[in-house]
């Protein structure tokens, strides 16, 4: 797995406002991978989808695979009951 690639990834987007001002315009998880790659990183969106499903359990959440990110903790689904 490139965890490493997706890492340096996320702390050059952090550090790089040309770089975040470019991926600030995509909208899935597939467009940002293509991004990465023609900016020289390597890794594919089944290692990115992974390490964003690792982070979602880790804080509690689901991941809403239509939006390619994380959605609101599972307890939100359910109506509240009084």
């Amino acid at each position: 797995m490139s965890q490493s690639e997706i890492d340096r990834f996320k702390r050059d987007l952090k550090t790089d406002p040309a770089l975040a001002k470019g991926a600030g315009k995509l909208l899935t998880l597939a467009e940002m991978v293509r991004f990465a790659a023609s900016k020289g990183y390597s890794f594919t969106v089944e290692e990115a989808q992974a390490q964003a499903q690792a982070k979602a359990k880790a804080a509690g959440r689901k991941l809403d695979a239509e939006r390619d990110d994380v959605a609101e903790p599972a307890e939100a689904d359910e109506p509240r009951r009084h």
